[in-house]
């Protein structure tokens, strides 16, 4: 990640637009940011960070106290970052919530907070928006969230350090953070909560068992009772449980088969009695049976006379069809002789109504009544001869007034209409005008492009140039530290071989003086053969086996091919050097050549045709935006101008037609006047209109409806009653007929009558009424007289053969056999409750020992894997006594403090010369699972260790400096695909003598060497001389800003 340009607006002490370009930078990757104290450089740091994840750089700022208290109230505090990542740039922009002046009326009003990221790749951008969205985003295109970016990216001041200084607690939160180590925690708390969990289900199972155990029936064994109530030695307490349910089983067989002898005398108990129940059963029926017979006979007499009583009715019944044909002959005649007097009712009262209607008639036949009615249909023929001419005139009166209100309405749409015509004839003329500007936009936006074409050829060409000559000097640099390596090993190499023969010389001279001491005078010499030894070898000061000197020899032989490797790797970086000097060159001649205005000399004046050229590029690029939305409305414009044209020749249309139904229109009204007039003219006063007229009219209509009524009904009433009263009599005379008639016959009929009773053996008509009886009483009689007698005869039947069982038959007694089957049944009862307790105390303890044997095994498995997952649990959370006490997530986090260190260790040796170097503590405290990140420094000086916190300000920030590198090194390793080309620094330097400095310095410009952009806030005056470039912040009463000066 590597910050282009950054943008401030009212924010801290920056009232106004602040622009900070770190492109003008161009090669110089490490800069100095200089300014008076509270003019705003840490502020830098804060918008930078506050683009990014909005929140500022330090612990105690805000992002809502940012807002710059020298900004005017209506300019809104926003900031924006335009950054390059992976050769993709990416423009965040933010506004803080912040309070506003109010668009209407006074007072201030909530901006809320807002965020867009513009991803700017290939000429395509892709925008995101939201605060949250937009830092969500960021985080996963940089990989860090903002803890970790400034902890590796940017060190604000007084916090870089926290990871050196704090305890071992405070470092792990860091940590944490840092490498998100929360999986690890998550591993820790899932084994303990598994080993909790197996420890809790062994504890509930042990309870289960214990319950279980409880259940177990022990009898009299007061020896299992014990070891139950002890819950001890629960195998043998299963073992005696067998033994119990074993005896328990031969008990319960033996009762089986006594249950089964009681159960068998039972039974012949009770075929005994039932067979006297029976036996008795049969005298008690013999004795009712006799009784039954005799109250039987008593009622025999009854019974005869009811047979009498039915055969009389039976007779009547016969007469009883006749009877009804007597008495329904009787009822009609009756009937016909009172319709016979309500007819003569009737006649009267036809009579006295049809003298009335006779004088009603006359009266309307009248000569006065037929001429009233004539003068009344004059009257309406009269009325109804005006009735077409009043409608006419009401009509005719509307038409008049829907003209009057039409020609109104053509005057408005006329004047309507001549303002639209006016109004689009404006509006074509002026996209006329603007039709022409967009034509020679076109012709611009051509020339644009070709410039742009141009300008990006050559901005293109220089950046190669630039680029060549960055990696001729990267080659160069790279040459001379190769030079530096070979001749230090040329050295080493000269020495080492110096080394060698000297330790040859000295292992030959310790061999000669090996010889010599086993050489005596007179004895020849093994190597020159003389006899006398006045010079006899002495052994040298050092002592060197020939196993050594080999030693020597093969490590001489190995680094004088690293010699010879590193002089091969010299002269491939001499031939790379030269290839990348060609392609400058080349490159060079080739700029130089392609700039016909410009005179290229040296190629410092390139970053100022790179910056001019940019700049050109940017005014282009603007420029052909605005032409672009220019020439982008043509299209839009050419469409409005034909729609214009076709709304002008519609509305002059419009027009024309308006006028010419104004003129139609006013040529009707002055004919429907005329005609008004002439109709009023033939009208009476009284009726001109339609409803007086229509009044009268139905008033005549009325009258003279109602003498037709009156007629009709006068013809109608006499005609009706004549006839009515020609029908009545004739009836009469009928009916007195019919009555003659069914009186002889009547009579007829009860003479019959008589005689057929007589026939039938009846003295009278009332014995025979007395003798009637329905058809149902007789079928019911005479069914009781059979039942009775079928009755009697079967009771005696079955008492004859009741007689012929009871012979020899003695009644028994049951209450003796009895008591005998129920002393029986009790003691049987006794051996089945005896054998149900037995079988239910078999199946409880046979049940138990089941779920007793199920529960031990289930505990046995839980316990070897408590024995695993607990182990481990007690190891992961530091309460294990095997080793030492510390968790799986602290562990970890060693392990990458000890990575940190190993990096830190790097830098803090080259800055401390060699004296300092950075370990973790290894002594780690039993009784503290919070402990193994405590820090602490080896003096090579003392060859002691000493905490920390005993280090110098100076000695604290160059120690503080290398971990915050050691860290960002860590991080990018493990964080793969995080490219980290920045790195900002705040305040420190001011603490470090002049060696120490000028260390600090070598170890951050080896970072600019790896091409990281390295900024730092220090009011050290050496830094200024030593870093050409920098970033000048002046503050004044109305805020600060800051520029850029390179050297």
């Amino acid at each position: 990640m590597r910050p282009l340009t950054l943008t401030m607006t009212a924010f801290g002490p920056y009232a106004n637009k602040q622009v900070i370009d770190f492109t003008k930078l161009q090669s110089k990757n490490l800069f100095l940011i200089s300014g008076a104290t509270g003019s705003g450089k840490t502020t830098i740091f804060d918008a930078i960070c506050f683009a990014l994840y909005g929140e500022s750089s330090g612990s105690a700022r805000t992002a809502e106290s940012l807002r710059s208290h020298f900004a005017s109230a209506h300019t809104l505090t926003t900031v924006s970052l335009l950054f390059e990542l992976n050769n993709v740039q990416y423009l965040v922009e933010r506004i803080p919530k912040q309070l506003k002046p109010k668009s209407r009326g006074e007072g201030f009003t909530e901006q809320s907070v807002q965020a867009n990221l513009t991803v700017i790749k290939n000429d395509e951008n892709k925008v995101y928006t939201g605060s949250t969205t937009v830092t969500k985003k960021l985080q996963s295109i940089i990989g860090l969230n903002a803890e970790q970016f400034k902890q590796i990216m940017m060190i604000p001041q007084g916090e870089f350090r926290k990871l050196l200084v704090s305890d071992s607690k405070e470092r792990e939160k860091v940590l944490q953070k840092l490498f998100d180590s929360k999986v690890y925690n998550r591993i820790q708390f899932k084994l303990e909560l598994q080993a909790k969990d197996i420890y809790a289900s062994v504890k509930e199972k042990t309870i289960r068992r214990q319950e279980a155990l409880k259940n177990i029936d022990y009898g009299d064994n007061y020896v299992l009772k014990e070891l139950i109530e002890s819950f001890e030695k629960v195998s043998f307490i299963v073992e005696l449980t067998n033994k119990v349910i074993s005896q328990d089983n031969i008990i319960l067989k033996e009762l089986k088969n006594n249950i089964n002898t009681q159960n068998n005398y039972l039974k012949q108990l009770e075929n005994e009695k039932r067979e006297a129940i029976e036996n008795n059963n049969k005298l008690l029926k013999k004795q009712q049976l006799m009784s039954s017979v005799m109250q039987q006979q008593q009622q025999q007499n009854n019974y005869n006379q009811l047979q009498v009583k039915a055969e009389k009715a039976e007779k009547a019944y016969r007469l009883i069809a006749q009877e009804n044909n007597l008495l329904i002959q009787t009822k009609e005649l009756n009937e016909q002789r009172e319709k016979l007097s309500i007819l003569n009712q009737q006649l009267d009262t036809v009579k006295s109504n049809y003298q009335v209607a006779c004088s009603r008639y006359e009266k309307e036949q009248s000569c006065k009544a037929v001429e009233f009615r004539k003068s009344i249909y004059a009257d309406i023929l009269s009325l109804e001869s005006l009735v077409e001419k009043v409608t006419n005139l009401a009509s005719f009166e509307q038409e008049k007034e829907k003209t009057e209100d039409k020609i109104t309405s053509l005057n408005q749409q006329i004047m309507i209409t001549e303002a639209k015509i006016t109004n689009t004839k404006q509006q074509k003329e002026k996209t006329l005008k603007e039709l022409d500007i967009c034509k020679q936009s076109t012709i611009q936006l051509e020339q644009n492009k070709n410039e742009q074409l141009k300008n990006t050829n050559l901005l293109s060409l220089v950046t190669k140039t630039l680029a060549f000559k960055n990696d001729f000097r990267n080659y160069k640099s790279k040459e001379q530290e190769f030079i530096n390596k070979v001749k230090l090993t040329q050295n080493i190499l000269t020495d080492k071989v110096n080394f060698v023969k000297q330790q040859k010389i000295n292992f030959l001279l310790n061999q000669a003086a090996v010889l010599a001491k086993q050489l005596k005078q007179g004895d020849k010499c093994p190597v020159c053969g003389s006899e006398k030894h006045p010079h006899l070898a002495q052994f040298s000061a050092e002592v060197v086996s020939e196993q050594e000197l080999t030693e020597l020899e093969k490590e001489l032989e190995v680094f004088t091919k690293i010699a010879h490797k590193e002089t091969e790797e010299l002269a491939q970086i001499k031939g790379q050097l030269l290839q990348k000097q060609q392609q400058y060159n080349s490159a060079f001649e080739e700029l130089k050549n392609s700039l016909t205005m410009n005179i290229l000399t040296d190629i410092k004046e390139a970053f100022k045709i790179k910056q001019d050229l940019e700049s050109k590029q940017s005014i282009l690029k603007s420029t052909e935006k605005k032409l672009i939305l220019i020439v982008n409305n043509t299209n839009s414009l050419n469409s409005k101008n034909n729609e214009l044209s076709n709304r002008l020749i519609v509305d002059e249309k419009k027009l024309k037609r308006l006028n010419q139904e104004l003129l139609s229109n006013s040529n009707i009204l002055a004919k429907l006047k005329s005609t008004i007039e002439n109709i009023y003219q033939d009208l009476p006063p009284n009726v001109r209109d339609l409803a007086s007229l229509n009044n009268k009219l139905k008033h005549k209509q009325q009258q003279y409806k109602q003498c037709e009524i009156n007629l009709e009904l006068a013809n109608n009433a006499y005609f009706k009653l004549n006839k009515e009263l020609a029908l009545v009599s004739s009836q009469i005379e009928q009916l007195n007929t019919v009555i003659s008639g069914k009186t002889a016959n009547l009579q007829e009929l009860k003479q019959d009558f008589a005689l057929q009773i007589t026939k039938h053996g009846f003295l009278s008509e009332s014995e025979y009424q007395q003798s009637k009886l329905t058809e149902q009483q007789i079928a019911h009689i005479k069914q009781q007289v059979t039942d009775y007698f079928n009755e009697l005869y079967s009771l005696q039947e079955q008492l004859k053969d009741i007689n012929k069982q009871t012979n020899n038959i003695v009644e028994a007694n049951i209450t003796d056999l009895d008591q005998q089957i129920l002393t029986q049944d009790k003691k049987l009862q006794e051996l089945r409750e005896k054998t149900s307790q037995l079988n239910h105390k078999i199946n409880n303890n046979s049940k138990a020992l089941k779920q007793i044997n199920e529960i031990t095994e289930q505990i046995q498995q839980q316990e070897q894997r408590y024995e695993l997952i607990g182990h481990l649990a007690k190891i992961a959370n530091g309460k294990s006594n095997e080793v030492a006490k510390i968790t799986f997530e602290r562990y970890v986090l060693a392990a990458f403090l000890e990575d940190i260190l190993q990096a830190a260790n790097l830098r803090l040796q080259k800055m401390t010369s060699g004296r300092y170097q950075l370990a973790r503590t290894e002594e780690i405290d039993r009784k503290n699972k919070q402990s193994g990140l405590e820090l602490e420094v080896f003096d090579n000086y003392t060859g002691l260790t000493r905490h920390v916190k005993t280090l110098s300000g100076g000695e604290s920030f160059k120690a503080s400096l290398s971990m915050a590198l050691g860290l960002s090194d860590v991080v990018q390793a493990y964080a793969g695909g995080i490219k980290l080309d920045t790195m900002f620094v705040d305040e420190g330097f001011g603490t470090l003598d002049p060696e120490s400095l000028d260390n600090a310095i070598n170890c951050l410009i080896d970072l600019q060497n790896s091409g990281r952009l390295v900024g730092i806030i220090s009011h050290v005056p050496e830094l200024k001389e030593r870093i050409s470039a920098r970033l000048e912040v002046t503050a004044n009463n109305t805020g600060s800003s800051a520029k850029f000066i390179v050297f």
